[in-house]
């Protein structure tokens, strides 16, 4: 009775498997190996191109950077010119005010002179420090998009399909006391271990964005 029951309900699962497609019964097997076969073929990972660009090495062989950099000099020794005016100024008040008798209408003034230029060369000083690394953020923020862009194009056009950033790759940490720091930032940093100097496009993104450049005039975008 019990073995009946058992080929009942053998029968019926075959059925359920033929009516499903998944029959494994003899004459069959390899056809379905064939389809299977073809099946996980369709679904496998089609190779992909990797390659690594280096951000400091792009940025050292870019034209734009010292261009850049000369224009936040010429914007620092501009603000440093209006604080040199205003200090020969303080100092001019100062000088003036060691003449003046004590207690005079005319000492008071020139006291409140000398403390607005002295209040005003601070301002400046410190506007002029915040000014100067807005500059200098911006210009490293905007070359970065750049090469980001850049790495793009040039990666589409060559058949690339990632693009990694390899800065400092292959690089032992060190345990000195004035790179500690530095090497504990990297340990939880670094993502490339290794890269072979085929893989590395930095030079190649850095002549796409000298060329671009060059298109341009030479001139950086007005900020």
């Amino acid at each position: 009775m019990h073995s009946d029951k058992l080929w009942r309900w053998t029968m019926a699962g075959a059925i359920a498997l033929v009516g499903a497609g998944i029959w494994f019964g003899p004459g069959s097997v390899g056809a379905w190996s064939r389809e299977a076969r073809a099946g996980h073929a369709s679904l496998a990972a089609s190779p992909t191109a990797v390659c690594v660009v280096d951000l400091n090495k792009v940025m050292n062989n870019l034209d734009e950077k010292p261009v850049r950099e000369r224009e936040t000099k010429a914007l620092g020794e501009e603000r440093q010119k209006q604080i040199d005016e205003i200090n020969a100024k303080l100092k001019a008040a100062r000088d003036e005010l060691s003449l003046l008798p004590r207690g005079t209408e005319e000492y008071r003034k020139k006291v409140e002179e000398v403390y607005r230029l002295q209040q005003q060369t601070e301002f400046e000083f410190e506007f002029a420090k915040a000014l100067l690394n807005e500059r200098q953020a911006r210009n490293l923020i905007e070359l970065f998009n750049k090469i980001q862009e850049a790495a793009a194009s040039y990666a589409e056009r060559e058949g690339y399909q990632i693009v990694l950033r390899a800065d400092r790759a292959g690089e032992p940490l060190s345990l000195e006391d004035g790179e500690r720091e530095q090497s504990q930032r990297d340990l939880a940093t670094r993502m490339i271990l290794y890269s072979a100097d085929a893989v590395d496009i930095s030079a190649a993104v850095a002549q796409w964005m000298n060329n671009e450049f060059k298109a341009g005039g030479g001139a950086t975008k007005p900020r």
